[in-house]
């Protein structure tokens, strides 16, 4: 190889490196979205497992919907006062819903399909004038991590 075919081959391996050492920069966070991937579930068992879990948790249903491609279970809004770390109550209101997406790949004549299942949080805290969403107050993250494990050990017996 020649000297100057050396020389530009050297010049274009440190633009790639260099251009690459600032790559973990240049990529996004995803935020939160509220939204857990609990696991798989018969039909026969979708509804009767995520009920008990929300009334356990003292969630009600509001609505039950079926669609071509999926199931939802949605509870009402539940209206929580905790105090803050400046002693100030602090209104917060949040609802789950359950979505069971059909995976065609599983029906058989006797168990009907499977669902892939996803527990999806709306969350917000009322700051004096309006609702502004949230997600990372003390009280949400314990109250998801606490629904999403009950659902997960619920699906796994």
């Amino acid at each position: 190889m020649p000297y100057s075919s050396r020389f530009y081959v050297f010049i274009l391996y440190l633009i790639v490196n260099y251009n690459c050492i600032f790559l973990p920069n240049k990529v996004q966070n995803i935020d939160f979205n509220g939204q857990f991937y609990i696991g798989e579930s018969s039909t026969h068992s979708f509804q009767k497992l995520t009920s008990d879990v929300f009334k356990n948790s003292s969630y009600t249903i509001s609505e039950y919907s079926n669609s071509a491609t999926e199931s939802k279970i949605s509870t009402n809004w539940k209206i929580n006062y905790v105090i803050d770390i400046d002693s100030n109550d602090v209104e917060y209101k949040t609802r789950f819903i359950m979505i069971g997406l059909i995976d065609n790949t599983s029906f058989n004549k006797t168990k009907s399909f499977n669902y892939d299942c996803y527990l999806e949080t709306e969350n917000y805290y009322f700051n004096g004038n309006k609702y502004v969403e949230d997600y990372s107050s003390k009280f949400i993250m314990e109250e998801m991590k606490k629904i999403k494990e009950e659902l997960i050990i619920s699906f796994k017996k």
